[in-house]
């Protein structure tokens, strides 16, 4: 049993809270991005409830995460909040990431029956990591938790492709 509940749903750049937004835009302004988002901008929301308490090296882990990725047709955005704080946002180019979907991957195979969960390891030069200053960080990984809804699957989908694309 996963250690969270997650729902995602699909929203339209419009539905996206003014916070996230404000938090995007300060983060492209910051790092020198320019505009992130194009016509082409496909945008999730997942909810993710923890099940149960947890400390991390002393320090509590949020119980309730409200995350929101954008993919552009050159940028993955991700913007997250656990437990009312401000929205983080993190920023990939496709042409650096790559994506490794976790019901596939070896860790899910490993691991199933102590975490299973649904989403995608995102592998990069991200902007925004702790210690990325005003240039991309070093390569880094983050976890992209996803619910079991048709929406989290296109996205899945239209995330792999949109990796894909920027090989040709």
């Amino acid at each position: 049993m996963s250690d969270y509940s997650r729902t995602t749903r699909s929203l339209s750049l419009h539905q996206i809270p003014t916070e996230v937004m404000d938090a995007i835009n300060d983060h492209a302004e910051r790092f020198n991005l320019g505009w992130l988002m194009d016509d082409q901008t496909v945008c999730v929301e997942t909810i993710s409830d923890r099940k149960k308490k947890k400390k991390v090296m002393g320090i509590k882990v949020p119980s309730h995460v409200i995350s929101h990725v954008l993919l552009s047709s050159t940028w993955l955005i991700y913007a997250a909040s656990g437990d009312g704080s401000e929205p983080s946002v993190m920023t990939v180019p496709l042409v650096e990431a790559t994506v490794e979907n976790y019901a596939t991957s070896p860790e899910y195979k490993m691991l199933y029956k102590k975490m299973p969960d649904n989403g995608f390891w995102v592998n990069g030069k991200f902007t925004g990591i702790v210690g990325g200053g005003n240039t991309f960080s070093d390569r880094s990984s983050i976890f992209i938790g996803l619910g079991e809804e048709r929406a989290a699957e296109e996205f899945g989908r239209a995330l792999e492709e949109a990796i894909q694309r920027t090989r040709r």
